[in-house]
Formats: C-alpha cells, structure tokens, sequence
C-alpha cells in the first residue's frame, strides 16, 4: 500500500476519533457522577492572571458525586469558587472550615469546598436523556461525514489497489469509532438512570418517614383527646 493511502487512512482515524473523543468530553461535562474532565476548562483570576485549577487547588473525590478542592492559598477561595460556578452553576458548594494552628503556633484556617453533584430529578433525568441522544447523534454525523469524505479520497489515491480490501479496512475503522461512541452513551445512560433512581429511592424514604410521622401526630391527637374527655 502507497506511502499516500496510508496517510489518509491516519488522517480518517485522527479524525473519527476526534469525534469520539468530543463526545466523550462532553458527557463528561454533563455530570452526573464527579467527572475530573469536567473541571478542565475551569480557569481561575488570581493576581489578575487567568490559571488552571490545578494551579491554585488540589481536588480529590471521596465519592462517585463529590469533588473536594483544597485550595493553595486561603486567598484563592473567592476566585476557585467563581471561577467553578462559571463552569458548571449546578454544582452544590458545601464550605467547610476548621481552625488550626502552624508549626509557628499561629492560629489559621483550613478550608475545604465540597462540591456536590446534583441531585438527578425528573427534570435532569430527562435533560440528561435528551442531551445523551442529542450529543450522539452529532458525533454520529461527523463520523458518517468523515467515512464519506475518505471513501473517495482513499480509492483515488490508491490507483491500481484492491478497492474491496480498502473499503473494509475503513468500515473497520469506522466500526470502530461508532462502537466507541455506543460505549459512551451506554454508560452516560446508565450514570443517569442509576442516579435517577437513587434520587426516587430518597424521596420515597422522605415520603414514608413524613406519612409515619404525620401517622404519629394523628395518633398522639386522639390519645390527648381521649384523655382530656376522661
């Protein structure tokens, strides 16, 4: 195979998983569990420059749906917590503080910013759904457009070459790609699902422990009752 049908079956594979990628990037950004892609866009205004989070704060996950940011400096809280919230506003800020004191014996502060993923409603849930078949379908497209361009640009370039061996050496390619993306929705409709129903689980319990309680108080009632006719 020529020097040349190689270097566009490469550029058919850059760009198919280019596609991929993107959408893997952006079910990332929709987050449902705590994703760390989808802190990488969050910038952060420290001494009137621009920085990357991880420049100003460490980040850990205690959990699937928790971040927890521990910045360098006191002083950055304000910026990390603007510059977060410019990102992703659905994410619940939990501000913890503790007193310490340094190897100095001055007293400081320890703070931690919890941030926890919100709670996938019926709302969200539908969003989420919505925007999983939305975000595919574009990557989808791409890909189709990108196996498109390049069933005609590889034959051509290819001359006297077996055509059939070329056309099934980019279907496996794009195979491929579209098998990665299908993995990707899978597992964002899962997160999604999964969560959803954590989220009807809690509000069933709220719901029964409200009934019991509200049960009790009736019951209460009729006792104080009976006893104040006796």
């Amino acid at each position: 195979m020529n020097r040349k049908v190689e270097m566009l079956f490469s550029e058919c594979q850059s760009q198919m998983n280019a596609h991929a990628m993107l959408l893997y990037i952006r079910y990332a950004d929709f987050c449902v569990k705590a994703e760390p892609f989808s802190l990488l866009n969050v910038t952060v205004e420290v001494d009137d420059a621009e920085q990357q989070i991880e420049q100003v704060c460490g980040v850990d996950m205690p959990d699937d749906y928790t971040f927890v940011v521990y910045p360098n400096e006191n002083q950055y809280v304000p910026a990390i917590i603007k510059g977060i919230a410019k990102e992703h506003p659905e994410f619940e800020l939990e501000e913890k503080r503790e007193k310490t004191t340094n190897a100095s014996g001055q007293e400081d502060e320890e703070i931690e910013l919890h941030y926890h993923m919100p709670k996938v409603d019926d709302n969200r849930y539908q969003a989420g759904t919505e925007y999983v078949d939305l975000c595919y379908d574009a990557a989808k497209t791409h890909i189709d457009a990108v196996q498109a361009k390049y069933s005609v640009k590889i034959p051509l370039a290819a001359k006297d070459e077996d055509t059939d061996a070329l056309k099934e050496r980019l279907k496996a390619d794009y195979d491929k790609y579209i098998a990665q993306c299908d993995e990707f929705k899978a597992t964002k409709l899962a997160e999604l699902e999964e969560a959803h129903n954590a989220y009807l689980a809690d509000m069933t319990n709220v719901q029964q422990k409200e009934a019991e309680q509200e049960n009790s108080e009736g019951i209460n009632k009729i006792y104080s009752l009976n006893l104040e006719e006796l």
